[in-house]
């Protein structure tokens, strides 16, 4: 009788070995294919598998993007909550698991990580030995992603200088320029910013992303009162550019008279410009966005809210996302590298640096353009500091 009770016993301990092994292969797998998040529906969550790691694209014309007035929807949704949603044992038990197996998974990643990108130094233009990133683009690609313009039509004009430069002394099979969005607003000169990337369209291949700013314009030809809004973010700077004269703050006559007045004014390419911009681009193991993504959200799944304005809860997000993230939004003073990230807007409209990055296979490295006239003579970078984000 005592051998039986043994017997299954050791069958008992074997079936929650297997079941245990079970838990941690599947965990295993979630984290490889890069599956998982901070709540607890993870496990329904699966990256975007419409885009092919070894393929760029075009991903959003998001087919859910909010359409609500941008009054009506200033706030970002709020995020999912991470508390556990399972009240039987046996899955808070493996929800346990499995957020163990996460974590040490997430912190060899980023030992890895860490290690090599510590020789990195954007801020001087130039890398180490550790130059790679976990993510990496096609054989025969190279992206120079440029932050956010912001009617510095002066600094643009002198990069894209400087990125024809570069591919003149390094060729390469196939260059691509993304735009990370905001064009226009607080700077000088927005019209010529529109004027140069139309002219850059025509003889480059590139992407152009929208960013927050560019919502206001549109809007505004059909809602004159949403001036209230948008001279706050500058939008009072564009009008000027465009040979407008508006009051400091003009009231609902002028406004309407601005609306039409302005709709007279803007040619129509920069209108089909600002309407046909795109909300995300991937190419191999990047994405490329204006302000961010949502924790926990496949790309396709993301909000067009969250991408042109999310900022603290995709700033503070330490873990991997599905695709290493390229993006502006936020002002720095240099450009802010960390494991799943990198922020390239360093606030040219207030410190006079337009950062340009390029990329290529797992490598990324600063375009050296601040210091250089279009003349070819040189000049001292400004050392201003990046503007408030809050008023980015």
């Amino acid at each position: 009788m005592l051998e039986g009770l043994l017997v299954i016993i050791g069958m008992e301990v074997v079936l929650l070995v297997s079941i245990a092994a079970m838990t941690f292969h599947h965990r295993r797998m979630d984290v490889l294919s890069g599956r998982y998040f901070a709540n607890d529906q993870s496990a329904h969550v699966t990256p975007d598998l419409g885009i092919e790691q070894l393929e760029c694209e075009q991903t959003a014309r998001q087919k859910d993007v909010l359409t609500a007035p941008l009054d009506e929807r200033s706030k970002p949704p709020l995020p999912r909550s991470s508390e556990p949603t399972r009240v039987r044992r046996w899955e808070l038990w493996r929800s346990y698991i499995r957020h163990l197996r996460a974590a040490s998974a997430d912190r060899a990643w980023g030992s890895r990580r860490a290690q090599s990108m510590s020789k990195a130094n954007l801020s001087t233009g130039t890398l180490g030995q550790g130059n790679q990133t976990h993510a990496a683009l096609p054989e025969g690609i190279r992206i120079y992603a440029v932050g956010d313009v912001h009617g510095r039509s002066d600094l643009l004009q002198r990069l894209l200088a400087a990125i024809d430069a570069d591919c003149e002394q390094r060729p390469v099979p196939r260059p691509i320029t993304v735009f990370v969005g905001d064009y226009i607003d607080r700077g000088p000169d927005s019209r010529s910013v529109l004027d140069l990337l139309l002219r850059w369209q025509q003889s480059h291949q590139a992407i152009f992303l929208r960013g927050n700013h560019e919502t206001f314009l549109p809007r505004f030809l059909t809602d004159p009162r949403s001036l209230d809004e948008w001279r706050q973010y500058g939008g009072l700077e564009t009008l000027l550019s465009y040979g407008l004269k508006p009051s400091i703050n003009p009231d609902r006559n002028e406004q309407t008279m601005l609306a039409t007045e302005f709709a007279e004014t803007l040619p129509r390419e920069h209108l089909d410009f600002l309407q046909a911009l795109e909300l995300t681009f991937s190419c191999g193991g990047f994405l490329f966005v204006h302000a961010g993504v949502r924790p926990g959200v496949p790309i396709h799944e993301q909000t067009e809210d969250d991408l042109l304005w999310i900022r603290d809860d995709f700033l503070n997000w330490e873990q991997p996302f599905e695709r290493f993230v390229v993006h502006g939004h936020t002002p720095v003073n240099e450009p802010d590298l960390r494991l799943n990230r990198i922020n390239i807007d360093t606030g040219a409209y207030a410190t006079g640096r337009l950062t340009c990055i390029v990329i290529e296979n797992t490598a990324v490295t600063r375009l050296a353009s601040d210091e250089i006239q279009l003349d070819g003579t040189f000049s001292v970078p400004s050392t201003r500091a990046a503007p408030d984000p809050a008023r980015a």
